[in-house]
This record gives structure tokens, C-alpha cells and sequence, in this order.
């Protein structure tokens, strides 16, 4: 099963998962938890986490945000459009202007 994440949705979704283990452990270290403890548990959130978002997002990847490619044949038509799109432009080249060099 081919999974579609994008670029930007992955980056959300990363995102979201950092702050919630940021927030955890700054509110732990606010209640004065043992640092060895808050950093043994920090894996064990990590993990939660991604067992969480195969449940809420596509089961292939462990995102929140992502959505298989059966789910949305949409958004893989036009992701594939904007690619063969880009592929068939030429490539643009900046024109640079030359100065004539100053006689001495």
C-alpha cells in the first residue's frame, strides 16, 4: 500500500508530536519529577505517540497527517500532474549582464 505524505503535512505532523514531548517534559520538570525519570520516559511518549497516529492517520506510516494513496487518488493525480509539469518546463536561465571592462 503506497502511502501519500507530503512534505509539509510531515512537517506538521513532526511538529506536533515535538511540542507535545516538549511540553511534557517542561511540565515535568515544573512538578520537580527526577531528570533520570523524564528522560527514560521520553522514549516511552515518542512511542505512544507514533502507535497513536497509526491509529488516527494511515496505519504505513506513523503521521497523523497522512493519508494513503487509495484514500485520496486526488491528491495523487495532481501531485503527479504538477511533477510531469515540472519535469516537461525548461529550465530558466537568469540573465546576468556583462559590463564592458574599464580602459586603464
Amino acid at each position: 500500500m503506497e502511502v501519500f505524505v507530503d512534505k509539509k503535512s510531515q512537517l506538521s505532523d513532526q511538529s506536533l508530536k515535538g511540542a507535545v514531548l516538549g511540553l511534557l517534559s517542561y511540565f515535568a520538570m515544573k512538578v520537580d519529577l527526577d531528570p533520570a525519570l523524564i528522560a527514560m520516559c521520553m522514549p516511552v511518549v515518542a512511542g505512544v505517540l507514533a502507535y497513536a497516529s497509526t491509529r488516527v492517520g494511515d496505519p504505513g506510516a506513523a503521521s497523523f497527517l497522512a493519508k494513503a494513496a487509495s484514500e485520496a487518488p486526488e491528491i495523487m493525480e495532481t501531485v503527479t500532474k504538477k511533477a510531469a509539469a515540472k519535469k516537461a518546463a525548461p529550465a530558466k536561465k537568469a540573465a546576468v549582464a556583462k559590463k564592458p571592462a574599464a580602459k586603464k
